[in-house]
């Protein structure tokens, strides 16, 4: 593999992410990262990642960026939303997953939707 193929070094990541190599797909992310910036999956999967250790800030600051590089990805606002829920502005991420939910994109709107709906049931 050549160092600098950025495509390589994904689908590396994504094998190692598969294999539970979390510390080592974080390390090829952010290979990926110091050779294209603005690579939109390798920011949100960092963000996800973030998610899962509740650091909502570093999510928040990924997502951000791929979100400016691709302001309609609906990963990216998927879990735009759900940070900015757990970051205590609920209206924001209400209107992001109303939009999600009514868009074109079936695997976003239906989680769009059902977290949506889990927020209703919690009374959120």
């Amino acid at each position: 593999m050549s160092p600098d193929s950025v495509t390589a070094r994904y689908h590396l990541a994504m094998v190692l992410l598969t294999r539970g190599e979390q510390d080592e797909a974080i390390r090829e992310l952010q290979t990926i990262l110091a050779i294209e910036p603005n690579h939109v999956p390798a920011q949100i999967d960092l963000a996800v990642l973030a998610i899962s250790r509740r650091d909502w800030d570093d999510a928040h600051r990924r997502l951000e960026v791929a979100l400016a590089a691709e302001p309609q990805n609906p990963r990216g606002l998927f879990y735009r939303a759900v940070v900015l829920d757990r970051l205590d502005r609920p209206e924001e991420a209400a209107g992001i997953l109303e939009s999600l939910a009514h868009s074109d994109d079936r695997k976003y709107a239906s989680r769009a939707r059902q977290y949506l709906q889990e927020r209703s049931e919690a009374g959120q």
